[in-house]
């Protein structure tokens, strides 16, 4: 089925536009929307199944050409998740329930509704200054930098507690969508050309305008907002409800797949960081709340083609290769999600080791450094033997004595 037809069918669902233009409310038009949305199903999990692959692939210490593979993959990813989108229905609706920010006191709650690449606002607020503008605007952060938050309590650096707009942009980026100010009831009512990517689930609604210790200050942050996919409405303002909307399903599910794929790109910059490890959560939960929108989606499309008569074998297969080909991505990404995390958790046991090896080693150091020093006893100085006692001279012998009567004549007898 073309991407056109995929629209077209998608809209009966979504708005009941196009009935004559489609034949929409027919038997026909109804099982090709079901099986549109199998299709588009099919093929949203098999997107899941790269994006799981892509983590299971990263490694705990990719090489900067393996980031950047990374990275051009998510965006491509990306791209056709957009794609997808825009051919299960034709407009993507987020509810924004804004808090206040500063002391201000500001709440509100608004509608953003993406369609054609325009993102249109209906928005009410209260509790707001009124002695100056108050700008609404859309903020993101940077490409590879996760999703916008909004700031918590505390994070003012100040030491007069009050949060400055490059403080708070910290957490949520810097604006990439003005959608006007509010009127003077406190409403803003806009339409403006769709920023690029992420998606607005990884941006922030702000609205700006308070006063300061000098006075008011226009771009001071005063109440903060994160869009939530919401279901899309019928003319008369009710949510559509369950065997209506497979397609707009498949739109919820890539919504977040959408959002996963913001969170996998801080992943991707530094894995074991610390902040990482927040984003690899937040990006399996998304993935998996994706694929149980996506089982619904395949369900309700089930349901519509059963009513509408005999479901043929052509349709059955449909269904059975929709549902293996989610099980198969969920087997897939939780796969993926595993082998990082293992691998995270190897290299971060090795770091831990390294570094208690470190400071043992310094310690040693330091030990040795503060040691008293002991100077070395002197060596025993070593005595000659004494030399050994010479031999006494042996006395000369004595002279035999001499005859007084001199010498002895023996006379003949």
């Amino acid at each position: 089925m073309s991407t056109w037809r995929r629209v077209a069918v998608a809209l009966c669902a979504v708005t009941g536009a196009l009935a004559v233009a489609t034949g929409c409310g027919s038997g026909e038009s109804s099982r090709d929307e079901a099986l549109a949305a199998l299709e588009l199903s099919t093929e949203a999990a098999n997107l899941q199944s790269e994006m799981g692959e892509l983590v299971g692939d990263l490694g705990s210490d990719p090489s900067a050409g393996e980031k950047r593979a990374a990275q051009r993959r998510l965006a491509s990813l990306d791209r056709e998740a957009e794609q997808l989108i825009a051919a299960a229905e034709a407009d993507s609706s987020y509810a924004v329930e804004l808090r206040p920010l500063n002391g201000s006191g500001a709440v509100g709650v608004a509608t953003l509704v993406e369609s054609g690449g325009r993102v249109a606002i209906d928005g009410e607020f209260e509790g707001f200054a009124g002695d100056g503008p108050h700008p609404v605007a859309v903020h993101a952060l940077p490409a590879g930098q996760g999703v916008a938050v909004c700031p918590p309590a505390g994070a003012a650096a100040g030491g007069d507690g009050r949060l400055s707009d490059s403080e708070a942009e910290d957490f949520y980026g810097r604006p990439v969508l003005r959608l006007g100010a509010l009127d003077g009831t406190g409403a803003v009512v806009a339409t403006r050309p769709a920023a690029s990517s992420p998606p607005l689930t990884a941006r922030a609604l702000v609205l700006s305008g308070g006063r300061g210790r000098d006075g008011y200050v226009a771009s001071l942050p005063v109440a903060c907002g994160i869009p939530a996919v919401s279901p899309p409405r019928t003319e008369e303002g009710g949510a559509l409800g369950g065997e209506t909307a497979p397609a707009a399903e498949v739109a919820l599910a890539l919504g977040e797949t959408r959002a996963a794929g913001v969170e996998l790109a801080e992943v991707v910059r530094n894995p074991t960081a610390r902040s990482a490890g927040g984003a690899r959560r937040s990006a399996s939960a998304r993935l998996a709340t994706a694929n149980q929108r996506l089982h619904t989606a395949t369900a309700l499309a089930a349901d519509q083609l059963a009513e509408e008569g005999e479901v043929s074998s052509d349709d059955r297969r449909a269904i059975e290769r929709a549902n293996e080909t989610l099980d198969a991505s969920q087997a897939t990404v939780a796969g993926g999600f595993d082998r990082l995390d293992s691998d995270v958790d190897r290299e971060e046991r090795e770091g831990q080791r390294r570094e208690a090896q470190r400071k043992a080693a310094q310690q040693a150091r330091e030990e040795a450094e503060a040691a008293p020093t002991r100077e070395p006893e002197p060596a025993p100085e070593e005595v000659a033997p004494a030399p050994a006692p010479e031999p006494a001279p042996e006395p000369a012998p004595e002279p035999e004595p001499s005859s007084p009567e001199g010498p002895s004549i023996t006379h003949p007898g």
